[in-house]
C-alpha cells in the first residue's frame, strides 16, 4: 500500500470481537512503508477492546516500517479509546 492511502472501506461498521478476525484478515495484505497512512474512521460505528487491539497492531506495523498511522474523522468515544491506547496523533 502506498504512502497516504486511506483504508476507510476496510474499517467501517463495527470493530468488535464478533468481526475483528474478519477485519484483520482483510487488512493482512497491507504493505506499510515510510510515510503516512490515513484511516478515515467516520464509518466506525462501534469498537471494543478487540477492535482497539486491531488498531494498535496496525499502528505498530506502520511504525515498524518507518511510517505513521493517522486516525482521521474520529468520534469522541473513539478518540478517547485511541488516546488511552496512546494512538491519538
Amino acid at each position: 500500500m502506498g504512502v497516504g492511502v486511506a483504508i476507510a472501506d476496510r474499517l467501517s461498521g463495527e470493530l468488535t470481537v464478533v468481526n475483528v478476525r474478519e477485519k484483520a484478515l482483510a487488512l493482512s495484505t497491507l504493505a506499510f512503508g515510510p510515510g503516512e497512512v490515513t484511516v478515515d474512521c467516520a464509518g466506525i460505528e462501534s469498537i471494543d477492546l478487540a477492535g482497539l487491539q486491531l488498531l494498535v497492531a496496525l499502528s505498530k506495523s506502520a511504525a515498524l516500517a518507518g511510517g505513521v498511522m493517522i486516525f482521521a474523522n474520529r468520534n469522541e468515544a473513539l478518540t478517547r479509546s485511541l488516546d488511552r491506547a496512546g494512538l491519538v496523533l
